[in-house]
């Protein structure tokens, strides 16, 4: 009768680490395909302050490059759909282009700025635009050229960290 009631214990509690795993597994967000971890991240600690934030998205762009276009209205769109912090940092450019760029395509919810530094590129060691910049956590994960290709998983990863942040 003792083993009988040991094995069902034993049955219950393999079941129950069973089910709290899957279920942390379960709220893991899986980044989206195209990123890499950034190694030796000082450089982009400058861009960013960790600590208004779990999540900030940056993204650097000029007004001369389509891909760079492409994406603003994708990113202005999750801009005001999650409350995570989305930057756009416009490199490389005259400020009347972006503002020019942002009016034609009704750009509302991104936050904004120019940076007129000519070898920002270089300091931060990236070979071309666009490119997006992710902060989780402590993590920084990087990816360069347009991440339209990946705007499902990339949305997806959002909405995780959104729900994450909000369930904290």
């Amino acid at each position: 009768m003792r083993l009988a009631y040991f094995k069902g214990c034993f049955g219950a509690i393999i079941s129950a680490i069973f089910i709290v795993s899957t279920s942390a597994q379960a709220q893991q967000c899986t980044l989206p395909k195209g990123f890499a971890l950034v190694e030796g991240q000082n450089q982009y600690n400058k861009l960013a302050n960790l600590n208004k934030t779990d999540a900030l998205l940056i993204n650097l762009w000029s007004s001369w490059c389509p891909p760079c276009i492409k994406e603003l209205p994708i990113l202005d769109t999750w801009a005001e759909k999650y409350p995570l912090s989305i930057s756009i940092i416009n490199v490389l450019d005259r400020e009347e282009s972006s503002l020019n760029t942002f009016n034609k395509l009704n750009i509302e919810h991104l936050n904004y700025e120019v940076n007129n530094d000519k070898n920002i590129l270089r300091k931060l060691e990236l070979k071309g635009l666009p490119a997006t910049i992710l902060f989780d956590n402590e993590k920084i994960w990087l990816n360069i050229g347009n991440i339209s290709k990946h705007e499902t998983q990339l949305e997806q990863w959002l909405e995780c960290l959104y729900d994450k942040e909000t369930q904290n």
